[in-house]
């Protein structure tokens, strides 16, 4: 199954993409567009998961390690092929995947193993910073 995901930045705060949910979003580092963080925004905002306080011990490893004080929040819109669904269950296997593919400094869970969907292909369009665009689910 192949599903795209339309990345956007959101800079101001009254940006509307802040109270969306049932979309991907990530941290990245302004300097070098590092992706330090992928995580989900389903049943919440991603204004209310970028608030959410099992974020302090983030931000406090990316100031004390990295030096990293200000991060570039990115919004991503998912897109499925025509009769199919986006469930917590999907979306969660594509961030795991990225996670997997691209290992996020702050992300710990899926970095090494995880629940695999075989034949899932993600497309990354839009503001992705990467120059790598597709990411396959090889088992």
């Amino acid at each position: 199954m192949l599903v795209s995901v339309r990345w956007s930045s959101i800079c101001r705060k009254d940006n509307p993409r802040w109270d969306w949910a049932g979309v991907l979003y990530a941290y990245s580092y302004p300097d070098t567009h590092e992706i330090i963080y992928i995580g989900k925004a389903f049943g919440q905002t991603v204004r209310g998961r970028f608030r959410y306080s099992s974020k302090e011990g983030l931000w406090e490893d990316l100031e004390r390690e990295r030096g990293i004080r200000k991060v570039i929040v990115l919004v991503g819109e998912v897109f499925l092929p025509p009769g199919r669904r986006l469930t917590d269950e999907l979306i969660s296997d594509i961030e795991s995947l990225l996670i997997k593919r691209i290992q996020p400094y702050g992300n710990i869970q899926s970095r090494n193993s995880r629940i695999s969907r075989p034949g899932l292909r993600v497309l990354c369009v839009g503001k992705w910073p990467f120059g790598q665009r597709e990411y396959r689910d090889i088992g």
